[in-house]
């Protein structure tokens, strides 16, 4: 998409820089960092997508090391559960967290690629801001 087809001015045009560099109007520019400064960072809103960012808020979070603690010193109390503790401690929840581990790895890189590009041409456009006020 061309910066010329739309008001937007986000971060998905492909002829940005060129747009930026030929536009001389403070204004237009002003408005179009403004815009890109307002611009939420965020990944697909798929369903997979918004399970996957509500589990890994949740995983990663002094609560679930509390609830993990409590379940494996379960045996403790309980000594028949140990086989099943064991069973699900060992086995179950790291196959299950090591995927969602992965996940949440890719999706932050990906937020943090999408940021580093908004920031970079937010940088543009202050930087043609300064030519043209300089000029």
């Amino acid at each position: 998409m061309n910066c010329n087809e739309c008001t937007t001015h986000c971060i998905k045009c492909d002829d940005f820089e060129n747009q930026v560099d030929g536009e001389a109007d403070i204004t237009t520019l002003k408005d179009i960092r403004k815009t890109l400064m307002q611009h939420k960072v965020q990944t697909d809103g798929s369903l997979s997508g918004k399970i996957a960012d509500w589990l890994t808020s949740k995983i990663g979070t002094m609560a679930c090391i509390y609830l993990f603690t409590i379940f494996v010193s379960i045996p403790f109390i309980f000594p028949k559960t140990l086989e099943i503790v064991q069973f699900v401690g060992g086995t179950y929840i790291p196959l299950v967290l090591m995927p969602l581990i992965m996940v949440a790895s890719n999706r932050t890189d990906k937020i943090r690629e999408i940021r580093a590009e908004r920031e970079y041409r937010i940088l543009l456009v202050s930087d043609r801001i300064d030519e043209v006020m300089g000029d």
